[in-house]
């Protein structure tokens, strides 16, 4: 007997979303925390996030075959922007703030030639979300890693009130998934105003450092 084939049950967008804002979470207390203390180095933990990138970019070439075609006019150019990206990101280690600081300048401006494209090709959006959402949280990686290279620093007070206010927002964002089925299935074109509220309380810990 054949064995009863299973359809993939896909979680609604919103519940998918705020359970990886909460990875997000999870990662960036853990990383800040790891970096104020000493227990890791900043160039490790530079390479470690452009492999990670780099397994979210190739996921998300992966989706996008399923919703365009080559002949599609605009794929061209917005497949070189995804190559150009994905070269920045197999630069060779950055063993100093200086060579981070360039690469870190090319990935940012390779990412938002990306996210222009995104913006301009609506067709993009429904294989988007989960690479957007992989590239804010690198975006808040590199910046927790511009401030502490080099830096001793282990006050995390104001860090500790800032994620425990991105913590609340999550459980809001969760808990409207769970309660508003109907709101979850739709489509969200990026970020709503509650998921960008959460990723701000991200970026105000980390400045807080």
């Amino acid at each position: 007997m054949k064995p009863t084939s299973q359809k993939k049950v896909t979680k609604p967008l919103l519940t998918r979303i705020a359970e990886q804002l909460v990875k997000d979470q999870q990662e960036l207390d853990h990383l800040a925390v790891q970096l104020s203390l000493g227990k890791a180095e900043v160039k490790d933990k530079f390479e470690s996030l452009k492999e990670k990138l780099k397994a979210s970019l190739h996921a998300f070439k992966v989706d996008l075959k399923e919703v365009y075609n080559d002949n599609k006019e605009w794929s061209v150019g917005f497949k070189e922007k995804l190559t150009h990206l994905e070269e920045q990101l197999s630069a060779s280690k950055a063993e100093t703030k200086e060579v981070f600081k360039a690469q870190k300048k090319n990935i940012l401006q390779a990412m938002d030639l990306v996210k222009e494209e995104i913006k301009a090709n609506p067709e993009v959006h429904k294989a988007s979300d989960f690479f957007t959402a992989a590239s804010e949280n690198a975006r808040l990686q590199i910046r927790l890693f511009e401030m502490k290279w080099g830096s001793k620093e282990k006050v995390l007070t104001g860090f500790r009130a800032e994620m425990k206010k991105a913590s609340e927002k999550v459980d809001e964002i969760i808990a409207e998934a769970k309660s508003n089925k109907q709101k979850a299935e739709v489509k969200l074109q990026g970020f709503n105003t509650e998921i960008h509220e959460a990723y701000n309380h991200f970026k105000k810990a980390i400045k807080s450092l």
